[in-house]
């Protein structure tokens, strides 16, 4: 079962490049998009739905080039 993840990205890259990985993602699905002024990247909930969220301090943190690195590699094999 996957954890609660967040992770770090502006608006920017949150709608220029997560969220178009994102939507390619089987198990992935868009519980909203709009990002407000205390958003400061994306959680991804346990059962796959993700949107812009404020950070938390008990959530798993990851960078975006990291969360990026991680899908890619699992898709290569």
């Amino acid at each position: 079962m996957m954890k609660n993840i967040f992770i770090n990205c502006t608006a920017k890259e949150f709608y220029e490049v997560l969220k178009p990985l994102l939507l390619t993602l089987d198990g992935y699905n868009m519980y909203n998009d709009e990002w407000i002024p205390s958003d400061r990247g994306c959680l991804i909930q346990s059962d796959g739905r993700w949107f812009p969220f404020k950070h938390l301090k008990d959530l798993e943190e990851i960078d975006l080039d990291d969360f990026i690195a991680a899908v890619t590699k699992i898709e290569q094999q």
